[in-house]
């Protein structure tokens, strides 16, 4: 709307216009723009002659600086977490130089992170130099310089954003252990002190990739009975809420048959990505009573001598621990036998010390058998290490019904001697 340049009408001063906005002057007066401008002018006297001359402006070069295109709104580069070293960062970053066309003699130089990038001093291409990690650091604010052949420089700040990578969790093996008599959904241990073992895992994503659940690959039980032979078993489940081990079922451990087991979990994150490992379970031994027969019929001789054999009753341990630690009684017997006889160490129940086993004086009182009961004790050694009712001292009682046999006797005089008068 305005003329770039005015001439003064009385002095003929040729002069830039200042009614020109400065952003406009400082794109029509630029060398590389326009290097020259051709003005007529006229000059008139009094009398109203006039005459004309062309007059040629040059524009004077001034050196500026090199400008990156994208300042001052640099756009954000992005590259994956855990690419290769070399990874190319989005587009070049490109400067434009105005003196020297074409941009030659441009160079590229990053001013802080050089140990995480580099750039190409020509091209402007920035790659990576290392891993990146987006759990570590999310988003780097890399700042490039670009200086000309005169030394002019102009700066800019890019923002590289690390996009997450969604990476496999890795599960915890542990050892755990839980006691024989533990019952359905009893959790595992994780020591001796009875204290709950839950699964573990490690994952350095964060947000929904950092989230995971567990579930059992095989199970595996060591039979002690068939030359500690591993083979599949269905002894546990995982407590979705505590995310623990627990006992599948009651009554189904047993420390003397199967004393230790191997699970393998996987451990399962939001973006499918799993590892597998091993949680062992150790199966403590708990004190548990000797097996007795509930009822044993024996016969025996009458006028059996003291120390004669009259039943074996010995119990069956359990626990390997009460071998040779089970302790007998005779608790009650009727018709008075519990005098008549006596249990030994080993379970062997004998006739006791005077004791009158008289067929024909049973038969008098209608008595066919007696009939003992007898206790096997163990001394809680099984359990030991966990204290408490894990050890309690436990018996088992059967019945031992011992009849009389008649033996052939001869008959006997009423009385010592006689005395008779013929």
């Amino acid at each position: 709307e305005h003329p770039v340049f005015v001439v003064d009408p009385s002095s003929g001063e040729l002069s830039v216009s200042r009614a020109v906005p400065a952003h406009v002057r400082v794109v029509v007066l630029d060398h590389e723009h326009a290097n020259e401008f051709v003005l007529g002018i006229n000059v008139a006297d009094n009398g109203g002659l006039v005459d004309g001359a062309m007059l040629t402006i040059s524009v004077q070069n001034i050196p500026e600086p090199p400008k990156f295109v994208e300042n001052p709104f640099p756009q954000t580069r992005h590259v994956q977490e855990n690419s290769e070293i070399g990874t190319v960062c989005g587009a070049p970053v490109l400067a434009e130089d105005d003196d020297f066309g074409d941009n030659v003699g441009l160079r590229y130089n990053l001013t802080n992170f050089e140990e995480a990038f580099a750039i190409d001093h020509v091209t402007g291409e920035i790659t990576t130099l290392k891993r990146l990690d987006f759990e570590k650091d999310e988003e780097y604010l890399v700042v490039i310089n670009v200086t000309d052949f005169t030394g002019l420089s102009d700066t800019i700040t890019i923002p590289i954003r690390i996009e997450d990578v969604n990476e496999a969790p890795v599960g915890v093996p542990s050892e755990t252990f839980v006691p024989e008599n533990a019952e359905a959904n009893d959790v595992v241990w994780k020591s001796l002190s009875g204290s709950a073992a839950s699964l573990l895992a490690n994952d350095i994503d964060s947000g929904k990739w950092g989230q995971f659940t567990f579930a059992i690959v095989s199970q595996k039980g060591r039979y002690v009975a068939r030359d500690n032979v591993w083979e599949d078993v269905d002894a546990f489940r995982i407590d979705s809420t505590s995310s623990s081990l627990c006992i599948a079922s009651s009554n189904s451990l047993d420390f003397e048959a199967v004393p230790e087991y191997k699970v393998e979990v996987r451990v399962l994150d939001a973006g499918n990505m799993f590892d597998v490992f091993e949680v062992g379970v150790n199966v403590l031994d708990v004190n548990e009573p000797p097996e007795m027969p509930d009822v044993v019929y024996t016969h025996i001789l009458e006028n059996s001598v003291e120390g004669s054999i009259v039943a074996d009753f010995g119990a069956d341990y359990v626990d390997i621990d009460d071998q040779k630690s089970i302790d007998y009684s005779i608790l009650r017997g009727s018709h008075g036998s519990k005098e008549k006889f006596m249990i030994e160490d080993t379970g062997l129940v004998v006739v006791g010390k005077n004791a009158l086993l008289d067929y024909e004086d049973m038969k008098k009182s209608d008595i066919e058998c007696f009939a003992l009961v007898l206790e096997a004790r163990d001394r809680g050694i099984a359990g030991r290490q966990l204290g408490g009712s894990f050890s309690r001292p436990l018996a088992a009682t059967g019945e031992m019904r011992a009849c009389i046999d008649d033996v052939p006797e001869p008959p006997a005089f009423v009385q010592a001697e006689y005395v008779l008068t013929i």
